[in-house]
């Protein structure tokens, strides 16, 4: 007589212990799962490139990275223009952009020259304004940069940088803020001179809001 029931079956003559059947069945289980959950991330890479690709294709859905930079404020000054015209923007060999010019400082000579045009228009006192040029040399301007930005207006009283931000391709954005009164006879202007650690900017542009 075959005995029935208990912890074993008889597969083909051999025996084997419920608990082995089980272990076979939580194998066969936890490999299905496995499946599914790589058919699932394969749907989920398809559909990321997918998205990636609709935004790389359309020009109009593009999002400009734009990031804020550290820079150290060198120093301002603040004057008013004479009718000669030798001040303002004569102090840099620079470019326009907007109201106001600026000058990237590619060697120490160029800097020297900037503090000349003061001392020349102004006096020695002026350069009392600014700090840490004698910190600033070639071997410096090798990966940083010093930024002069020049800005006039009738009436001014007041010009603040208040940010620097770049984009994916290291163009920057002076973002300042001035203040003015027409009731206030004569020109007036400030210069500014910031520091930028491990940036040489190909090109800048300046936003200023009242």
């Amino acid at each position: 007589m075959s005995e029935k029931g208990g912890k074993n079956a008889n597969v083909d003559g051999k025996f084997i212990e419920t608990h082995h059947m089980l272990l076979i069945f939580m194998i066969v289980l936890n490999v299905i799962v496995i499946a599914l959950c790589l058919v699932l991330l394969g749907m989920q890479l398809v559909k990321r490139q997918e998205d990636i690709a609709g935004v790389t294709g359309s020009g109009s859905e593009y999002i400009e990275e734009i990031k804020p930079i550290s820079y150290e404020l060198m120093g301002i000054y603040n004057y008013q223009t004479n009718d000669n015209g030798a001040v303002g923007a004569n102090f840099l060999n620079g470019k326009v952009a907007g109201d106001a010019e600026y000058q990237v400082v590619q060697k120490v000579n160029d800097l020297n020259d900037i503090m000349d045009n003061l001392r020349t228009n102004f006096g020695e006192e002026s350069l009392y304004s600014f700090s840490g040029l004698g910190y600033i040399d070639d071997e410096f301007l090798k990966t940083g940069s010093v930024i002069a930005i020049a800005y006039e207006k009738k009436g001014l009283e007041s010009f603040e940088l208040n940010k620097i931000t770049r984009d994916e391709n290291y163009y920057l954005t002076a973002i300042a803020k001035e203040a003015s009164n027409d009731e206030i006879e004569g020109d007036y202007g400030t210069l500014v001179l910031v520091k930028i650690q491990n940036i040489q900017p190909k090109a800048i542009n300046i936003e200023i809001s009242q």
